[in-house]
């Protein structure tokens, strides 16, 4: 099959697009090391900014965003300018709404061949275990990762670093932007998670914005960055399912796949590592390195252009497993202690209050309290 068969064998998406949809797929450019994001994401933000009476031109002096530099509105530009955009849009506009009404302007063929793959798929579940597949071809800072829990099913962004304004907007766009699209995949505009979680404090008391969009129970200061979704979800048809048309999306997105890969972002294949054998024991550097068929050195100079180090990735793998197990398991303090690799429960308990500023018990018993 072709890109031109595909072309005549779909049909239009019921939306407008910004410019005519090409089957050569968005030209992503296929960024490793700096962890980063798509360029349209901020003019998005921009767009959305300046109709509410913001000046793009002072928002982007204040991030360092050039957008002269993408005449096409294409490519990546670093994490840290998009999230001072967040920053800079929330300090003029005060409406903790804001990333709400970001995500509220999802287009399905911004996301090239992403969205393609999806809307082709049988089903939900499918559509997302492939997102979740070449999502590196989206970004190289962030993934999701889909589980069953329970009565429920989790749909957990995962964005490494740490939770000031500009990363708790761009996980709070990410929530929505994943809703919009499933509302659009499925063909159901009038669809509502379960539930929706948020790892930060609640930014407002009222949340109006975020209330009307998501039309379901708001949960703050949670583990996790996540959609909760029901076991039946996963069985919503795709608008468009057509088994040849999925065949040839993920065989493009796999040859895709293979040069994003060919030179991965270093600090999350690290860090998966890491998560992957703690439960065994506590990898060294060595370990690691050796793991990804380069040497110690290489490995601590590619985290050092990064501006990480293999201690910190250690700490933060730590410190989402030691959240996960108090929320998700009934292990004992001392089991999970254990799990982590501290060689006495009082070292996690003193590494845990580093972390989060709470002990885990008064964490634990937080949670169980929400629940």
């Amino acid at each position: 099959m072709t890109c031109s068969s595909v072309a005549a064998a779909l049909p239009a998406l019921h939306c407008r697009p910004s410019r005519p949809i090409g089957f050569g797929f968005t030209d992503w450019t296929l960024v490793t090391g700096t962890p980063s994001a798509p360029v349209a994401i901020a003019f998005r933000l921009l767009e959305a900014a300046t109709r509410r009476g913001a000046r793009g031109e002072e928002l982007c002096a204040a991030a360092g965003f050039e957008p002269a530099a993408y005449p096409l509105k294409l490519g990546k530009l670093p994490l840290t300018i998009l999230f001072a955009l967040w920053e800079a849009a929330l300090a003029h506009l005060r409406d903790p709404g804001f990333p709400i009404a970001v995500a509220e302007t999802y287009r399905p063929e911004l996301y090239g061949v992403l969205s393609w793959m999806a809307i082709t798929s049988t089903d939900l579940q499918v559509a997302l275990e492939k997102v979740i597949r070449f999502y590196r071809l989206w970004t190289n800072s962030s993934w999701w990762e889909l589980d069953h829990c329970g009565p429920g099913v989790r749909l957990a962004f995962v964005q490494p670093g740490e939770s000031r304004l500009g990363p708790r907007c761009d996980r709070e766009f990410s929530l929505a932007e994943m809703t919009s699209a499933i509302r659009y995949m499925a063909a159901r505009p009038c669809w509502v998670p379960l539930e929706v979680r948020f790892a930060h404090p609640r930014p407002s008391p009222r949340m109006q914005c975020h209330e009307g969009f998501f039309r379901c129970d708001l949960r703050f200061d949670c583990p996790r960055n996540e959609l909760m979704l029901r076991p039946s979800d996963l069985s919503l048809a795709m608008m468009r399912a057509d088994r040849l048309l999925a065949q040839f999306f993920e065989q493009h997105s796999g040859d895709l796949l293979q040069r994003v890969e060919g030179a991965p972002d270093d600090t999350v294949a690290v860090k998966r590592m890491i998560r992957d054998q703690l439960r065994s024991h506590v990898p060294s550097l060595q370990d690691v390195a050796r793991q990804l068929g380069i040497s110690s050195r290489t490995l601590r100079r590619r985290l050092g252009e990064q501006g990480r180090t293999f201690k910190d990735l250690i700490d933060e793998a730590r410190s989402e497993l030691a959240c996960q197990y108090l929320e998700q398991s009934r292990h004992t303090l001392q089991e999970i202690s254990h799990l982590l690799g501290f060689s006495e429960p009082s070292a996690f308990h003193r590494a845990f209050k580093r972390w989060t500023h709470e002990s885990p018990r008064r964490f634990r018993a937080r949670i169980q309290r929400r629940s």
